[in-house]
């Protein structure tokens, strides 16, 4: 479904066809389901892994730019696991917690569903307009992380 998204020709990729991940929100238990329960909000999706530096780095300065101002203070941020056991996941939070709510999905692996090829993979979320996709933890991303959710002024 959106296999498209990866492709590197594509600088800023639209998440245009449907999809639909029921997820849990493993500090709270509680489930839901994306994007129908994040439609009414700025919000950042990021599917990471935990064997995956990138990843790591880029939910790093996520953070940084939150704190710093960079980003919208209205940004929800989520980071969704790839597809990983829920156990391995909660012991590397133990060790590593993230600053944002971890979400993981029930049913297998989220990359395969969604025919990512690269992790991390960002799908942005603004009120009102279609969805977009980004890869990778590079500058760019990030730079066009900042684009779409600029500082109130």
């Amino acid at each position: 479904a959106l296999a498209h998204l990866a492709d590197r020709m594509h600088p800023e990729p639209k998440v245009d066809g449907p999809w639909r991940l029921q997820v849990q929100d493993l500090s709270t238990g509680r489930r839901i389901v994306l994007p129908d329960e994040l439609h009414r909000q700025d919000a950042l999706i990021i599917v990471w892994a935990t064997w995956c530096a990138a990843c790591k780095t880029l939910l790093s300065e996520l953070r940084a730019n939150v704190e710093n101002g960079e980003l919208s203070p209205e940004l929800k941020i989520y980071a969704l696991n790839g597809g990983e056991p829920k156990q391995k996941v909660r012991a590397f939070l133990r060790r590593h917690p993230l600053p944002f709510p971890v979400l993981w999905a029930e049913e297998g692996d989220v990359r395969r569903s969604l025919g990512l090829r690269v992790l991390p993979f960002t799908i942005a979320l603004r009120s009102g307009e279609p969805p977009r996709g980004i890869e990778g933890a590079s500058e760019e991303a990030i730079e066009k992380i900042r684009q779409w959710f600029p500082p109130a002024s």
